[in-house]
């Protein structure tokens, strides 16, 4: 079996020093350390040891490597065994969690079952960080914004609006009646809580994501970026569905 390249990183030099000894002695595993935690130190750090697996005490550090380095495995050594330490060691991409009370013999079996890809979490937590994980994938899933509350034939109708269009407008650029038009006003009202056209076009301007989807691929924003919705040049049509 290759040797398995190790990085450890610590926030205090004594410990990082300590670890990497002890680590060291073991057939297998070559360590090296650092005590560095700024991004300029630890991208040298990361080109320096071409790890495999990556030994951190700090979750900071933890979450940037796990950004920069997908492919090394994370193992987390926590201060305190806690359980919200687990989960948001888990949510920063750990591998690995175990508290610093381990014996150095239970650190180095998890550090050669990372390596070979298999995750480690104390039974004691395990069930914590699952609950919460599975949560976090109902909450990714879930509607994000009350756009998703609009039919389809509703956001065309919202798409208008924040062109400008009057309802006449509406109607005949959607090929249907002014009460059809009327109705689907209403209904973008009550669905997003607001009581005029300025308003409606200001909720679709507050999730950059719906406003993507609302406006369709022409006027989508860049990521990261707010686009400006126009608003209605008719100030008679602000209030009156």
């Amino acid at each position: 079996m290759p040797d398995v390249r190790v990085l450890l990183i610590a926030e205090q030099r004594m410990l990082a020093d300590a670890l990497s000894e002890r680590l060291g002695d073991e057939p297998g595993l070559t360590v090296t350390s650092e005590d560095g935690t700024d991004r300029q130190h630890l991208e040298q750090a990361l080109v320096r040891a071409r790890p495999g697996v990556v030994v951190t005490s700090d979750l900071t550090v933890g979450r940037a490597v796990a950004r920069r380095r997908p492919d090394v495995a994370l193992v987390v050594l926590a201060p305190v065994a806690d359980s919200t330490h687990a989960v948001a060691a888990a949510r920063a991409g750990a591998v690995a969690w175990l508290p610093m009370s381990s014996g150095v013999d239970e650190l180095v079996a998890v550090v050669r079952a990372a390596a070979e890809g298999r995750a480690h979490y104390p039974d004691l937590h395990l069930a914590e960080v699952l609950r919460e994980l599975r949560r976090d994938v109902d909450r990714a899933r879930a509607p994000r914004g009350p756009l998703h509350l609009l039919s389809e034939r509703e956001r065309d109708v919202l798409n208008c609006l924040a062109q400008g269009r009057s309802n006449k407008e509406i109607a005949r650029a959607l090929s249907m009646s002014g009460n059809t038009v009327r109705t689907h006003v209403r209904n973008i009202f009550r669905k997003l809580e607001v009581h005029s056209r300025l308003e409606a076009v200001r909720v679709a301007r507050t999730d950059t994501e719906d406003v993507g989807e609302v406006m369709g691929e022409r006027m989508a924003p860049a990521p990261g970026v707010l686009h400006a919705v126009p608003t209605p040049p008719h100030p008679r049509d602000h209030h009156a569905p």
